[in-house]
């Protein structure tokens, strides 16, 4: 919460936008439990690679939890973070990952994510938390929609 929190004060000290993305890996646990943990391992790393070649060098990405990412997205609009998250979406679904290392015969696998979206906003979000809440109530949607798919914050 440390980077968030920094980055928040920046950007309201300097009006500037910021935006959060919350990404799960889909179905990683029957992953997990059908090829193992070195393969879940092997593609948490390819998904934090795409994450990597996707993103700008001031953007900060963190590994959350298990199998969740979280992206802070410095002077970027809602719509913008929409076209990232979009971008990094397609990419892994895309990319068959190599997983024969961690499995006992040559296997490749295809993952997708999905993804939750919220934006800073001085008067509704005002504190690390409320801009991570936003963010994973939005993944549970996306999630609930049916996976694979990014779900922006929408502003009661």
């Amino acid at each position: 919460y440390n980077l968030l929190e920094n980055e928040i004060n920046r950007a309201r000290r300097y009006r500037h936008k910021l935006s959060l993305l919350m990404i799960d890996i889909d179905h990683f646990k029957n992953i997990n439990d059908k090829y193992g943990h070195l393969a879940g391992d092997r593609i948490l790393q390819e998904i934090a690679s795409n994450i990597e070649q996707t993103i700008r060098q001031i953007d900060i990405p963190a590994r959350y939890g298990g199998e969740e990412f979280a992206i802070i997205l410095p002077e970027t609009t809602c719509s913008a973070a929409r076209v990232i998250a979009e971008r990094l979406r397609k990419k892994v679904e895309s990319e068959k990952i190599d997983i024969s290392q961690a499995y006992s015969e040559q296997k490749e696998v295809q993952v997708t994510i999905s993804i939750g979206v919220s934006e800073f906003n001085e008067h509704t979000i005002l504190t690390p938390k409320d801009l991570y809440k936003k963010a994973d109530e939005a993944l549970y949607q996306a999630k609930e929609q049916g996976r694979n798919r990014v779900i922006l914050y929408q502003n009661d």
